[in-house]
């Protein structure tokens, strides 16, 4: 997290952080955080300024579709509230 820019660094509310941390404990995380941590890697290390006003649920969708792979099950439970903005919170 050290090498990403602290505009994905924002804190989400306590009521949003709660909200997460319930629907995070529902995903597979032996799939998520792979894809987590390679869209960190090799994505949001280059997205543009304009990228953190997007929900986390669709920018994620958007990478596991450009890299030909379905979507986790139980990431579209992941509120639209967390954006990409917050991407440190999750």
């Amino acid at each position: 997290f050290e090498q990403m820019s602290d505009i994905f660094k924002e804190k989400l509310s306590s009521s949003d952080v709660a909200q997460l941390n319930r629907t995070l404990r529902r995903i597979d995380m032996d799939s998520f955080l792979p894809r987590l941590l390679e869209m960190i890697l090799l994505k949001v290390k280059h997205a543009k300024e304009s990228d953190v006003s997007m929900s986390f649920n669709e920018y994620f969708e958007l990478y596991l579709a450009d890299k030909g792979l379905e979507q986790i099950p139980g990431t579209e439970n992941i509120s639209d509230d967390v954006q990409m903005k917050h991407l440190k919170a999750v």
